[in-house]
């Protein structure tokens, strides 16, 4: 298992663990985009501004992401149940709090630091770091199927959301969604558990250095860790974008919020096969060439979506731009697994996804800025095309890097 160390991989077991985790990360993933259903509500009971609004899922996400640098350290050291099981508690408790809200100030704070920072966090490294030790030959597709959950919550959970305003209104939608949160989670986290072994097998990567020094021949983790949080600075703007803006865009062409709200799933359940097609072409091509793939497809659908008023173009555009969107991250999950020794895929995944996180949060926040300053979306939509290009480029330099110092390390071999 080259840097990883000995396989303690058991598939028949790690697909229930897959599912289980599927539908813990879609419920986390999906409560920091309920921000897009709560928008119109709360611009109109307390008249924000949408880039006020914008910010506070830029919050969340940089928040997310900070939290998740520790609960992937904690994942290198203690149990992912343990941390999901704390993480699913206080996402509940959020909702609570976001019902009983009176001010923009309280806004950011619990939706920034107890949902994003406390709650959401506490998913997708731990649950990615564990997934990959589950699985050898499926790796690729099994990250991909539980992140696949990202997107099936990214559809579900706002339209739960938005069925809960439209019949309570928006506080008491906030206090439905927590007693889903817990009902739906809690139980779940006590059938959750690691590989057998993998304890031994992380102490014994600490222990033998040596095991671990031809990969790091190739990329050290240090180096690993900055070129791909980088690469996650350009990609994650692009790809957030539609998933903050994509209803107001089409609401403001005219269409009503059910047809909005439908052209948003469009893009989010084509986004869940494209994470598990993709997911499985990274099992033959690798974790940098399925980046690079899926973030050309979705940057080269996203300035498009502007461009046109038809309802079946915006369709085929959406559905274009998700299906890319869907093989983004677990191609990152699947970079670090191939590349990282295994004592220390927690805290290089929680410092990558840090990094995409905060880049999520900015998109939608630069998006919102760009349309209060322009009137429009042409000029966010393109500035995010312009970031996502530049994740490819990075991507690319860091592809030819590791194929290179692989090639050298082979004739170093054969010599």
């Amino acid at each position: 298992m080259g840097q990883n160390g000995t396989s303690v991989a058991n598939e028949r077991t790690g697909w229930l663990i897959v599912a289980l985790a599927c539908v813990m990360v879609g419920m986390s993933y999906g409560s920091l985009l309920t921000v897009t259903v709560f928008l119109k509500p709360l611009e109109g009971e307390f008249g924000w501004l949408r880039g006020e609004t914008s910010f506070a899922y830029m919050a969340g996400n940089i928040m997310a992401g900070m939290g998740g640098v520790w609960t992937g350290i904690w994942a290198d050291r203690i149990s992912t149940r343990s941390i999901v099981l704390i993480g699913s508690m206080v996402l509940g408790a959020a909702y609570v709090l976001l019902g009983l809200m009176q001010s923009l100030v309280e806004f950011y704070l619990v939706f920034g630091l107890v949902l994003g920072g406390l709650g959401v966090s506490a998913f997708t490294a731990p649950l990615s770091t564990s997934i990959g030790f589950w699985f050898d030959r499926n790796r690729g597709l099994a990250m991909s199927i539980m992140l696949a959950g990202q997107m099936a919550g990214g559809a579900g959970v706002p339209l739960l959301a938005g069925y809960f305003i439209s019949l309570y209104g928006w506080r008491d939608a906030y206090l439905c969604m927590a007693l889903v949160m817990w009902v739906a989670l809690l139980p779940l986290c006590f059938l959750l558990r690691d590989p057998p072994g993998l304890q031994a097998l992380k102490s014994a990567a600490r222990a033998n250095v040596s095991a671990t020094q031809g990969q790091r021949d190739i990329i050290s983790p240090w180096t690993l860790t900055l070129v791909l949080s980088v690469a996650a600075v350009g990609v994650g703007t692009c790809q957030t974008i539609p998933l903050v803006h994509l209803v107001p865009l089409v609401r403001e062409l005219g269409y009503d919020a059910r047809t909005a709200a439908t052209v948003f799933g469009t893009m989010m359940g084509v986004g869940v096969v494209g994470r598990v097609v993709l997911g499985k072409v990274s099992d033959y091509i690798g974790g940098l060439r399925t980046l690079m793939l899926a973030t050309a497809i979705s940057a080269a659908a996203l300035f498009p979506l502007t461009q046109t008023s038809s309802l079946p173009a915006l369709y085929a555009i959406a559905a274009v731009f998700g299906f890319g969107f869907g093989g983004v991250l677990p191609s990152i999950p699947l970079i670090i697994r191939e590349l990282v020794p295994a004592h220390l895929i927690g805290r290089t995944m929680g410092i990558v996804l840090f990094i995409g996180y905060m880049s999520l949060g900015a998109g939608g926040y630069m998006a919102g800025v760009l349309y209060d300053v322009t009137g429009n979306y042409v000029t966010s939509y393109a500035a995010g095309t312009g970031t996502g290009i530049f994740g490819l480029l990075v991507t690319l330099t860091l592809h030819l890097r590791v194929r290179r110092r692989r090639a050298m390390a082979l004739l170093a071999q054969a010599a």
